[in-house]
């Protein structure tokens, strides 16, 4: 198991897109909530002979250009994110951004100048410079806290795993969701977008809403060993290093879904961790509701912490090792 340090930055405004619909109240509650809100594509059929179980969404049939979807919710994301900046301090801010791409992206590389055409269409006001990353749930946390700020800076990340390509990706890899398979994730789509700031930047202008300190760890086991040891130590590292003194938070937004490796990482960290116990802290898991997100699941939880009063932690993991945990410390409510 490795570290990276821990470092803390400013908060300015987020936005974030889910299957619960795009008005982040509305999110939120679902999010709170717990409902799960499922459905079966309308014509794609898995390997057990049934419809693909995945999230709710309006116009399933007609979504099969993956590179347009990603652009289309990165900009309703980017959107939100200005929405709340005006909301907060009355006016929007040019920067650059930092944005993680899944992991397709890489796999086929055309994509990536299919989605940077189709995002061009879209008009990102105040947007700079873009520097894109490829990863999974944990790397938008990575990115956030190895930026060196020296001024804001959009983090966003999207994903979309619901279009035919994506599910026929999923399924080739052992990871569709079925009769086989029923511990896999629900397949889902989503994307968030975050304005921050060096911790240190001040006065009412600056417009910081709270900060968030970031930790990163690497388990040095590979899942499907069967000789790997324990899991978890990694991500309770992370939760030791991002929460340092503090002796509780409000609640916790976790990325764990439904697959094996995960139930073991929470209870190793349950265990280590009395503090955050379900007796004292709230546990919330958006993947059970809105189904995994891909490498927007880290930094949507972080938007949605963004707009919850006192301290939140939110934890990510990836199977290739990332593990991260943010503590966002808001201001009380009232």
């Amino acid at each position: 198991m490795t570290g990276a340090g821990t470092i803390t930055v400013g908060l300015m405004a987020g936005g974030f897109v889910t299957p619960a619909g795009q008005e982040a109240d509305a999110q939120i509650a679902a999010i709170l909530a717990g409902r799960a809100l499922w459905r079966r594509h309308p014509r794609w059929i898995g390997s057990d002979g049934q419809r693909q179980m995945l999230c709710a969404l309006p116009g399933l049939a007609d979504m099969t250009d993956t590179p347009a979807r990603l652009a289309q919710l990165l900009h309703s994301a980017f959107a939100e994110c200005r929405k709340d900046q005006l909301a907060r301090f009355g006016r929007t801010v040019a920067a650059p951004m930092l944005l993680v791409l899944p992991q397709m992206i890489a796999r086929h590389p055309p994509f990536a100048g299919a989605f940077m055409a189709a995002a061009s269409t879209l008009g990102f006001s105040g947007l700079g410079e873009v520097s894109v990353a490829i990863g999974d749930a944990a790397t938008g946390l990575a990115l956030l806290s190895g930026t060196g700020l020296s001024g804001p800076c959009y983090i966003a990340a999207v994903d979309c795993l619901v279009t035919p390509l994506a599910l026929d990706m999923r399924q080739a890899q052992g990871r569709g969701r079925d009769r086989h398979e029923r511990w896999n994730p629900i397949p889902s789509e989503g994307a968030a977008c975050l304005l921050v700031a060096p911790a240190g930047l001040s006065g009412d202008t600056a417009g910081i809403a709270g900060h968030a300190r970031l930790a990163l760890t690497r388990e040095s086991w590979r899942i499907s060993d069967p000789q790997r040891g324990l899991l978890g130590r990694g991500l309770n590292a992370a939760i030791g290093q991002a929460c340092g003194d503090r002796p509780a938070v409000s609640r916790v937004f976790s990325d764990a879904m439904t697959e094996r490796w995960r139930a073991e990482e929470l209870g190793v960290v349950k265990s280590e961790r009395p503090a955050l116990s379900e007796d004292v802290t709230d546990w919330h898991f958006p993947g059970q509701s809105l189904g995994d997100m891909g490498a927007a699941n880290g930094l949507a939880a972080l938007a949605v912490a963004l707009r919850m009063p006192g301290a939140s932690l939110v934890l990510a993991s990836d199977t290739d090792g990332a593990r991260a945990a943010a503590l966002v410390s808001m201001p009380p409510a009232g």
